[in-house]
């Protein structure tokens, strides 16, 4: 088979009913035949989530690929990068495993890629209710599309216009990046090194994500005008706390320094694999001795540095 022109990266734990749906899903997609895989990038789950998996590869009809790891805490930035580590395609969709997609989405997710645009999008959140009432077969052709109250539909679109509007505007930070639902160039995506693996526990992840793309120069723009993807119910997360700012994610997001490309992510970085610059002239080699560990010189550069360092007289 040749290369596929898309890789959906489904992160999921401990929810095997939810990842059949999602699956389910993705196997219902319609005109995309030949052109997509699938890499399921798990976060350590213990339940029957691998035979699912086997499941679902031994009947699919594109490739399917399986990757995870030990569970040490709740790690989304973690599961994405070993998904993309894995993946061929030149071009992601990143997806939860409790969200499910229309069968035209990847169709749309196609022929919406541009140069520089990383496309954001966002779920409608299906009620406990009315996720019970999808199974795998209606999730694959997409029933639950019918049954869905209009006004969250408007929702999405009114999201939609939000974002166009804050980026007529040149917000600083908005419109959000959401990660249960991202379409971004590869290359954009090893450029910023991927998540920060850093960022353990429910949230922030995306906020980073997202601050580190618009510093790198990329544009998000919003898929919801066209598709947006259904998430099924859940109970939430333990390790969500009742408000963002009282979680250490939120702390660490707010720290004041940002390298674009994170240290701990698809790669992981030490201080000497980052760029240095001078502002002015540097002290004698004897002083950077002194004040840098060894081996620093060597990774001083003048070409996009992602620290820059400034001596004062005292």
């Amino acid at each position: 088979m040749s290369q596929p022109h898309i890789s959906i990266v489904v992160c999921t734990y401990q929810r095997p009913a939810n990842l059949r749906r999602v699956l389910a899903s993705i196997a219902g997609q319609r005109d995309v035949a030949g052109r997509f895989e699938v890499v399921i990038a798990d976060d350590g789950s213990t339940d029957d989530t691998p035979s699912v998996v086997q499941k679902f590869r031994q009947a699919a009809d594109f490739p399917v690929k399986f990757v995870t790891h030990p569970h040490r805490g709740f790690c989304p930035g973690r599961c994405r990068n070993e998904g993309v580590a894995a993946s061929s395609a030149p071009y992601l969709l990143l997806l939860d495993g409790d969200c499910m997609i229309p069968p035209d989405h990847l169709q749309i997710q196609l022929a919406k890629r541009r140069p520089g645009i990383v496309r954001i999008g966002d779920c409608i959140r299906l009620s406990e209710d009315l996720s019970a009432r999808v199974d795998e077969a209606s999730a694959r052709r997409g029933d639950y599309l019918r049954f869905t109250p209009w006004n969250d539909r408007w929702q999405l679109w009114r999201q939609a216009g939000k974002s166009w509007l804050y980026n007529r505007l040149n917000h600083p930070t908005k419109p959000r990046l959401v990660g249960n639902h991202l379409a971004i160039w590869r290359d954009d995506y090893l450029r910023l090194n991927g998540f920060d693996e850093n960022y353990i526990g429910w949230g922030a992840e995306d906020d980073d994500f997202g601050y580190r793309l618009r510093r790198a120069g990329l544009r998000l723009e919003s898929i919801l005008w066209w598709t947006g993807c259904y998430h099924l119910w859940h109970p939430r997360d333990p390790s969500a706390p009742v408000q963002l700012q009282d979680g250490p994610n939120f702390q660490y997001f707010h720290r004041g320094f940002h390298l674009i490309r994170c240290a701990s992510g698809v790669t992981k970085r030490t201080w000497r694999d980052l760029k240095f610059q001078f502002l002015d002239a540097p002290p004698s080699a004897s002083m950077l001795r002194r004040i840098f560990p060894a081996g620093f010189q060597t990774a001083v550069t003048s070409v996009f540095p992602e620290v820059e360092i400034a001596f004062s007289s005292p």
